[in-house]
């Protein structure tokens, strides 16, 4: 299994306590097309080897509490590895988007 690993810096904007994982899910559409299809990449913080910068894959699971920020690294499965990621905003609204190239 192939693994995008996002290290990131969160901070919980919200009024409770958020992982960063769960803020990522629901404000990021990760997608890798094929010919016909799009295909919504899940979640892989759980697949990353034990030796993988633990303290941040851990962080990625863990709450954290309202307004506070933490490092953490949050990994999606690659399901056609040296096709492109796209990711964007779940609203798909415009207000982001980037393209993460994979390799096979």
């Amino acid at each position: 299994t192939k693994i995008l690993a996002i290290e990131i810096e969160y901070t919980n904007k919200s009024d409770q306590a958020q992982s960063p994982w769960m803020s990522f899910a629901s404000s990021i559409k990760p997608i890798q097309e094929t010919d016909k299809t799009e295909e919504l990449l899940t979640g892989a913080n759980g697949l990353f080897p034990q030796d993988y910068k633990p303290d941040l894959v851990k962080m990625g699971d863990t709450d954290v509490k309202a307004g506070e920020t933490v490092d953490a690294v949050v990994g999606l499965k690659i399901l056609h590895p040296g096709s492109p990621i796209i990711m964007k905003d779940f609203m798909d609204n415009g207000s982001f988007e980037k393209t993460i190239e994979t390799t096979k």
